[in-house]
């Protein structure tokens, strides 16, 4: 792996870089939801009847810290979870 220089002359690294998180309590969503035996569609399932409208495909977004979330949803998520707030929180 070396460094490439790009037309502009700034130094590149040829690796892909690696995305910015967009939330901090992803993986925490995923440890609870795992640790419960749920998929994200029972999950997701669970926030719809919170009167959250959340598909699967947007719950594995959150997990993988590619999506941002509310702070309404961070509290729905606890909810549907049956954990306080403060534990999704690393």
């Amino acid at each position: 792996m070396g460094v490439v220089q790009s037309q502009n002359d700034q130094p590149q690294n040829d690796k892909a870089a690696k995305p910015e998180a967009k939330n901090v309590v992803g993986p925490q969503v995923k440890h609870f939801r795992t640790s419960k035996g749920w998929t994200q569609e029972q999950l997701a399932a669970r926030c719809n009847l919170l009167c959250w409208d959340i598909s699967r495909s947007t719950l594995s977004k959150i997990e993988a810290r590619g999506r941002k979330i509310s702070d309404k949803e961070i509290a729905l998520l606890a909810k549907a979870l049956n954990v306080g707030i403060e534990q999704l929180y690393p």
